[in-house]
């Protein structure tokens, strides 16, 4: 395992970034690992930030034999900052193309603001997939998953997905724990009844 980490950590042909547009988010999640205070929309994804990340981009295809660049979208709520990161795409992927490298984007949401519309232009720019975040039956989930006025999110989030699902692929994760795992029967069915 040391060895795969370490060719992997100091491989040079697959440039790997993470990028955080945003620490702010329009859910409440009890168990969320970020401090609300990070949530409250200070700190701001500058065009200084968006432009280091661009020259940092092509600093490392200079020095590096990249062959390839894997972007991962998260957050905080990065669908908050809609606007700049489809411009950054954008951005990202024109560089890509100039130097003949293959580009791919991944997006972790809570899929509460992916509209029909959003998932087309998401595709176009070459996000390859977006996992949000289930938390079982709806009654458990809108217990967990809400929204800053406390406001459920289960109805919104699965007519999210079931539109959009035709132009991007959606990957769904569930966070089971204590209080959670009794729905789990009840939402694996409801689940399995759904034409995605």
């Amino acid at each position: 395992m040391e060895n795969r980490f370490n060719e992997t950590r100091y491989q040079n042909q697959t440039l790997n970034l993470t990028i955080l547009p945003t620490f702010s988010c329009n859910f409440r999640c009890p168990y969320c690992f970020e401090n609300l205070t990070s949530k409250s929309g200070k700190s701001s994804f500058s065009q200084k930030i968006q432009n280091e990340i661009l020259t940092f981009i092509e600093e490392s295809i200079k020095k590096l034999n990249i062959k390839r660049i894997v972007v991962n979208w998260t957050g905080g709520e990065p669908l908050l900052e809609f606007k700049k990161i489809t411009i950054l795409m954008e951005r990202i992927n024109l560089i890509a193309d100039e130097n003949k490298i293959n580009v791919a984007h991944f997006m972790v949401s809570n899929g509460y603001l992916l509209t029909v519309e959003r998932a087309k232009i998401l595709s176009e720019l070459g996000v390859k997939r977006i996992q949000i975040t289930i938390d079982g039956s709806k009654a458990s989930h809108d217990q967990r998953r809400i929204l800053a006025n406390q406001e459920g999110t289960f109805d919104k989030i699965m007519r999210n997905i079931e539109d959009s699902c035709d132009f991007i692929h959606i990957t769904l994760r569930t966070n089971v724990d204590l209080n959670n795992i009794q729905s789990m029967d009840e939402y694996m069915e409801y689940m399995g009844g759904q034409i995605f």
